[in-house]
Order: structure tokens, then C-alpha cells, then sequence
């Protein structure tokens, strides 16, 4: 089973909309396809839809270390616990701002 959320990633001067399939094999066949794939059992991959079309399951393939990085390994940390459209906030997980983004998108 993969389930399937949107988040609006920010930090300075930055709002990238992705979407995030966390890969959990609820069967033995899934099971066997995500590790083929190379994936462990809560793999994130995240897909950003800002018109590069740039995925990837590797938190570390960024190119930009600093937000792409920290939001993907923060999603797939929280997946679970964020909501659906949630906006992650590269500056408020490092401790630089004392409050967190809102949305750009859904303002």
C-alpha cells in the first residue's frame, strides 16, 4: 500500500508544493517490489510539483542539501502525524524562526 499527501515546503524566499507516497508492503508481493526497488518498508519519495517534476526516495539526492534535504527526511520522520497540505518549514525545523510558516498556496 502506498499513501499519498501533499505539503508546501518553505524556507527563506522558497515555496515548493510536492507530493509524498510513503511505500509501507502490506503483502509479501509489495514487500518484494520495494526491496527490488531498493526501498525499505517507510521509504518517502517525493515528487516536487513547482515544474522540474524532481523525485526521489534518497533524502540525501537533493541538490539543495539545506531544504529539500531537511523537508524530506522531516516528512518522512512525521509522515503519519502531518496533515494532509501541511506546510513544512525548513527554517522552523532548524531552529531559526520561533514560529512556523503558513501557507502561501492556501492563503
Amino acid at each position: 500500500m502506498m499513501k499519498t499527501k501533499m505539503f508546501e515546503i518553505r524556507d527563506r524566499a522558497t515555496c515548493i508544493p510536492v507530493i509524498a507516497i510513503k511505500t509501507e508492503g502490506e503483502t509479501l508481493e509489495e514487500h518484494m517490489f520495494f526491496r527490488r526497488g531498493g526501498w525499505g518498508g517507510n521509504t518517502v519519495i517525493l515528487i516536487k510539483i513547482n515544474g522540474d517534476t524532481e523525485a526521489t526516495h534518497d533524502p540525501f539526492k537533493w541538490g539543495n542539501r539545506r531544504t529539500m534535504t531537511t523537508a524530506h527526511l522531516y516528512i518522512q520522520k512525521h509522515f503519519d502525524k502531518l496533515e494532509n497540505y501541511s506546510v513544512v518549514d525548513v527554517e522552523y525545523i532548524n531552529g531559526e524562526t520561533t514560529e512556523p510558516k503558513t501557507s502561501e498556496i492556501l492563503s
